[in-house]
């Protein structure tokens, strides 16, 4: 099977440490390594280096190869404009298609932590399996809900098809990010799970379902696998393709009957904020999270990051604080309130500070 790990979005939530020249997924924020070379290690674990690509932009192909030096360079799929994930998947697909139309593919995302690699094999061995046998289908892998998430899409579980871990069940349908009420009683059901972003399916059938709901999109990506070597015709490609997610242009367009759905714990957490990847580190909430030279006295629930050189952060008394030093650039926000930083660096990208963004 052949593994996807798209690396390609901005980041802005997790600033000031992602910033345009090098988004979250490049910097090492856990354990010294970046998001990327963490899914990158995980999916080494079942699948060989030259069945594992990267999606990115242009821009960060420099990145890519500097982090994942075993990755084969032919294995970096560039875009030379972004124009959301619909393009972005349609045009990996076209290119994957040339070398195994009906191989499995699973796509994934690079600023994603999963803390339980077994449980994750044991999904894409199983999901591959599926995949192989029904060629025609796609395959969606949900987590299952931990809390009654309001900032996540969900995915309606049908009826079992198959009870051994991972569960496969047939797919019901995407539901949008729901309101707390709504959450909990998803959870109370129980025939619900995270939807994660992550599926498997074949190239061809993939390519199959963009000709059929977005036949702009299906058209250019042939084109743009064509011209992928000569980056002037490429970006003439992408010039012309919509801007529109995956989500909107083909998923949320599919029939029940069309797709299932694996659904295990994989101890997943989307690192998009400061918030979540404090979450996604802790034991507990009340737990500290530091990197760097940090002293804290009587604080708890408080991430503090300091990639200040020769400069100590002490911090007295805190609680439910985000503290990240970038030598050109200090935050300090409520943890509760670290979603509000994307529209600060809006606003700091129309200002005498865009430099810092």
């Amino acid at each position: 099977m052949k593994a996807v790990i798209f690396a390609g979005g901005a980041g802005t939530r997790l600033w000031p440490l992602s910033r345009k020249r090098s988004p979250k997924q490049f910097e090492k924020i856990i354990d010294g390594k970046s998001t990327l070379q963490i899914m990158a290690d995980l999916v080494r674990s079942i699948a060989k280096p030259e069945e594992i690509y990267v999606s990115t932009s242009h821009l960060y192909t420099s990145s890519v190869k500097k982090q994942l030096p075993k990755l084969p360079s032919k294995n970096i799929i560039a875009e030379p404009l972004r124009k959301d994930t619909g393009p972005a998947v349609a045009f990996v697909a076209a290119v994957l298609a040339e070398s195994g139309a009906e191989e499995p593919m699973i796509i994934l995302w690079g600023d994603h932590v999963i803390k339980k690699p077994k449980n994750f094999a044991r999904v894409l061995k199983k999901g591959e399996s599926v995949v192989k046998r029904e060629v025609d289908k796609m395959l969606f892998i949900g987590q299952k809900p931990r809390y009654a998430a309001t900032t996540l899409g969900w995915i309606k579980t049908g009826k079992v098809l198959d009870e051994e871990e991972p569960v496969l069940y047939e797919f019901e349908k995407f539901v949008e990010k729901p309101d707390l009420k709504t959450a909990k009683r998803y959870m109370r059901e129980g025939n619900y799970a995270w939807n994660l972003g992550y599926f498997i399916t074949t190239p061809k059938h993939l390519l199959s379902l963009f000709k059929k709901h977005a036949p702009e999109i299906y058209t250019l990506a042939l084109k743009a696998a064509e011209v992928r070597d000569d980056f002037k015709k490429l970006k003439q490609v992408f010039e012309r393709m919509p801007e529109i997610s995956i989500d909107y242009a083909v998923l949320e367009k599919l029939p029940r009957s069309s797709s299932y759905v694996l659904v295990e714990d994989l101890g997943w957490t989307d690192v998009g904020t400061w918030e979540s990847l404090k979450s996604a580190l802790e034991e507990k909430t009340e737990d500290n999270i530091t990197s760097g030279d940090v002293f804290l006295e009587d604080c708890k629930d408080t991430l503090v990051y300091n990639f200040a050189k020769n400069k100590l952060i002490v911090a007295v008394d805190l609680e439910d604080v985000v503290i990240v030093d970038a030598e050109d650039a200090l935050l300090v926000a409520k943890k509760s309130s670290a979603s509000k930083i994307k529209k600060v660096v809006k606003m700091l990208s129309q200002s005498e500070y865009e430099n810092l963004v």
